[in-house]
């Protein structure tokens, strides 16, 4: 009779242990596969975390307090935008989308201000949460805000006179173009950024309002906020020589920071969960291996005074539940693949691993049957 056959009725004799030892290795393997799908969320969610997260800089005046009344030189704004590098700044580098306003008190069109857009939605106002919008006329796009160009934005109702309106801010006239409308403030004019800073050969101090933009790479923040810090002050610094830049740089990082902190605690104690799993897979293989064989140690005295070798004794054992652990952890691999939804190369790894720190535990336990006393096995107490 082949050691196959002898398996197999082995199997059949003992059925209760044999359905007990299919459930372990289906469990273990199943449990192995969640865990593996559990950490490459995790891990999956980290990655889109960083990459989706829009990460706001507001600058503020040095201490932090005001963010809206800045008066601060449009230089900075320029630096900002790129527009400084042979001057050795490239913060640009670092940052997109950069938003800046400033504003111009008009004599004409009387009690009216002209505000300087670097972007559309460089004014809250103009912004769907503010409850306004702007209408661009057809072949104008909000591209124009970055430039210079002498045209301008009128509010929806303003009356004029052809396509042009007159400007007037007491240092110099010019008439601008009309190429749309907006529903904000109705005693306001936008105009892109740099249109009021320059005329008939000869510079006009502006100021901006306010200004703020978006961290570039999220992934390479650390080196966006040094150099940031090289033009601004850091507000959380605790800066001992008194001496600060005039104005500061407000990074909102702080949901982002708590965001990652937390879903890395999840991947490490996952991590943890692995070594754990295996002691675990490892141990429950290694006793139920023990119960099961505690009942055969006389079959197994038999097969030794019948001439079978300690080495065929093991193999013929560890057979059954290397058999077992092959059959459970299939069917454990495809419960796992429905609870999980897809199916890895990773999950796959950890299976295997589950399922050969179950087969070590056995393959322990079954060791010993090979080291029984037969005679004192054989023994009939009187």
């Amino acid at each position: 009779m082949s050691m196959r056959h002898v398996t197999i009725s082995a199997m059949m004799r003992r059925k209760r242990w044999t359905l007990l030892l299919l459930f372990i290795a289906l469990l273990e393997t199943c449990a192995a596969m969640v865990l593996c799908s559990l950490t490459a969320r995790q891990e999956a969610a980290l990655e889109k975390t960083v990459d989706d997260t829009v990460i706001s800089c507001v600058i503020t005046d040095s201490q932090g307090t005001n963010q809206d009344n800045l008066h601060m030189a449009t230089g900075f704004v320029d630096l900002l935008c790129g527009l400084r590098h042979e001057r050795g700044y490239y913060q640009d580098e670092h940052i997109k989308n950069v938003r800046s306003k400033a504003s111009i008190k008009l004599i004409a069109p009387k009690e009216y201000t002209m505000v300087c857009l670097l972007t559309p939605d460089s004014d809250y106002a103009l912004t769907a949460a503010g409850g306004g919008s702007m209408i661009l006329f057809d072949g104008w796009d909000a591209s124009v805000f970055a430039g210079n160009q002498e045209v301008c934005v009128i509010p929806q109702g303003l009356a004029v006179d052809g396509e042009y309106i007159e400007i007037d801010n007491g240092n110099f006239s010019v008439s601008l173009r009309i190429i749309g409308t907006h529903t904000g403030s109705a005693k306001t004019l936008y105009c892109p950024f740099h249109t009021m800073d320059f005329h008939d050969g000869q510079s006009y101090m502006i100021t901006a309002d306010s200004c703020s933009f978006d961290i570039r790479d999220t992934r390479r923040l650390d080196e966006a906020k040094a150099s940031l810090y090289e033009v601004f002050a850091d507000l959380n610094a605790d800066d001992q020589s008194g001496i600060r830049p005039a104005f500061a740089v407000r990074i909102n990082d702080d949901i982002l920071r708590n965001t990652l902190e937390e879903i890395r605690g999840n991947i490490r104690t996952l991590h943890l969960l692995i070594p754990a799993l295996l002691i675990i897979e490892g141990a429950v293989g290694f006793f139920a291996a023990y119960l099961s064989t505690q009942s055969r140690l006389r079959e197994y005295a038999v097969m030794r005074c019948l001439g079978m070798t300690r080495g065929k004794i093991f193999r013929l054992t560890f057979g059954e539940y290397l058999a077992l652990a092959v059959v459970g952890a299939a069917v454990g691999t495809v419960i796992g693949i429905v609870i999980n939804g897809t199916l890895s190369l990773r999950m796959l790894l950890y299976a295997a691993g589950a399922i050969s720190a179950f087969l070590i535990g056995t393959a322990i336990s079954v060791s010993r049957i090979t080291r029984i006393n037969v005679m004192k096995l054989m023994k009939t107490e009187e």
